[in-house]
């Protein structure tokens, strides 16, 4: 674990710092990730459970895709989560900012391996639809046909891959100091969380499961 803070520490430092920046100090405390003087900087006096919910939400959404995923499944978790705080996290399921589309440009010519106005008639520079690993474009083909375009953040294999490890490290520290985090068996459900995560990125994976579903 502790090789793989090293390795990770620029990733974990924007972790804590975007939940100090939020107001979220206590829990990085009782976690053990800082200790108890930077706490005292922050007032956490009358902190109810929807303020509590706006941080967490806005440190998650700061975070990238894979904590605004883990956001959005935490959303659906009310046996685990204040009704005040899932409230709050299920706008992450429409708060998702699109990414360029110069960058669309780059990763569609790059998998595709021809320029897009030679695979395309037309493709629509404004996204139909944005999620936190990727946004949808519709286009048509020189066939006439009408179709959507599934494109990936740019580096987001790479980015959710440190972030799931991270995730695993930080499960196996609160399970050892909170019996919550045990009782719920943490571990193994940012274990189902990464394996969930990682066919998500199989666009592949996904499109064989959309024609069996069409069958």
């Amino acid at each position: 674990m502790f090789r793989r803070r090293i390795k990770h520490t620029q990733r974990y430092q924007e972790i804590i710092n975007a939940f100090l920046k939020n107001g979220l100090s206590h829990f990085l405390f009782r976690m053990g990730l800082i200790d108890r003087s930077k706490t005292a900087q922050i007032t956490e006096e009358n902190i109810n459970l929807v303020d509590i919910g706006i941080r967490l939400r806005a440190a998650l959404q700061g975070l990238g895709p894979t904590f605004i995923k883990l956001g959005q499944i935490a959303s659906t978790r009310r046996d685990m989560i204040p009704e005040e705080i899932a409230s709050e996290l299920e706008k992450l399921q429409d708060n998702v900012q699109p990414f360029s589309y110069e960058e669309v440009l780059v990763t569609v010519e790059a998998e595709l391996g021809d320029p897009i106005d030679s695979l395309f008639q037309a493709f629509s520079e404004t996204p139909l639809a944005t999620a936190s690993i990727g946004q949808v474009h519709t286009a048509q083909l020189f066939t006439g046909e009408e179709v959507a375009v599934k494109v990936q953040r740019p580096d987001i294999r790479s980015i959710m891959d440190t972030d799931l490890e991270i995730l695993h490290d930080l499960a196996r520290v609160v399970e050892n100091r909170l019996e919550w985090a045990r009782r719920y068996r943490l571990r193994e459900m940012i274990e189902e969380f990464s394996l969930s995560l990682r066919n998500e990125l199989d666009y592949e994976v996904e499109g064989r499961n959309g024609e069996r579903v069409a069958r």
